[in-house]
């Protein structure tokens, strides 16, 4: 039996558990993926979030988690109709891959158990403690006190609590976005210390997005329907181009960042 069972490694997770076990609590932190693991995200972290790591985990992100450009300068927004915002702010580069790994590592160094590849699939309460479904290897459970879900909007945890209460009001399950990223090699006519966010319908479903990762153009997509990603993808190359005075591109590829 543990105090508190911590759903997804990533930053929120592995900054719960490692604070907890600071106090004393028996931690366990499940994260569904082997770790490293890739992640759909900027990788980008602001001052303040550089601030809080080192306020909880005691030192500064290492160099063995960062990308080049390791300094990032600020993002740069585009509304819906085109107009630019520029936002100057210090922050950093990293693979969320490097740093997540990183994150967990250190709260298992803490104290903290930690389970990769193991999905926590359901979450019921029981008479004085939490009993949680989780699948590696085989299915089994485990029970705490208290459950931290920190997978993310589209955690699997997440979305079995959407489907059994979020509708009985309006008889409405939320709707989710996917976001889908490409990594390319080419050239680009934009200042790649900076992250680009776009809010034209015709370059995404909610958002679009640019940044440079190790001399890697990583261009980004929110979709409502997985199944359309590709299509829109592809129809948005153009409007890049025109957006952002794209230069040569190469081969797209994906990279487990």
């Amino acid at each position: 039996m543990y105090d508190v069972i911590v759903v997804g490694a990533g930053p929120a997770g592995c900054t719960a558990a490692k604070a907890l076990v600071k106090k004393g609590y028996k931690v366990l932190l499940v994260e569904k993926f082997k770790m490293p693991r890739y992640k759909s995200c900027s990788g980008v972290l602001i001052k303040k979030s550089m601030e809080l790591v080192k306020k909880y985990f005691g030192e500064a992100v290492p160099e063995s988690a960062m990308c080049t450009p390791t300094d990032n300068r600020g993002m740069v927004f585009t509304n819906d109709t085109g107009k630019e915002y520029r936002f100057e702010q210090e922050g950093l580069n990293v693979w969320r891959s490097h740093f997540d790994g990183w994150l967990a590592g250190k709260a298992e160094e803490s104290g903290a158990e930690v389970m990769d590849g193991v999905v926590a699939l359901s979450c019921t309460e029981k008479d004085g403690f939490v009993e949680v479904g989780l699948h590696g290897q085989k299915n089994f459970t485990e029970g705490a006190r208290y459950v931290i879900d920190c997978e993310g909007v589209v955690g699997t945890l997440k979305r079995q609590i959407a489907r059994q209460y979020a509708g009985k009001n309006t008889g409405e399950v939320p709707r989710y976005m996917t976001t889908y990223q490409t990594f390319n090699e080419g050239s680009i006519d934009l200042d790649p210390h900076y992250f680009y966010a776009y809010l034209q319908p015709e370059l995404s479903e909610y958002d679009a997005w640019f940044n440079v990762k190790d001399d890697l153009l990583v261009l980004g997509v929110s979709v409502k329907d997985m199944e359309k990603s590709d299509i829109i993808m592809e129809a948005s190359l153009p409007i890049w181009k025109r957006s952002t005075t794209c230069g040569s591109a190469g081969r797209r590829k994906r990279k487990s960042g």
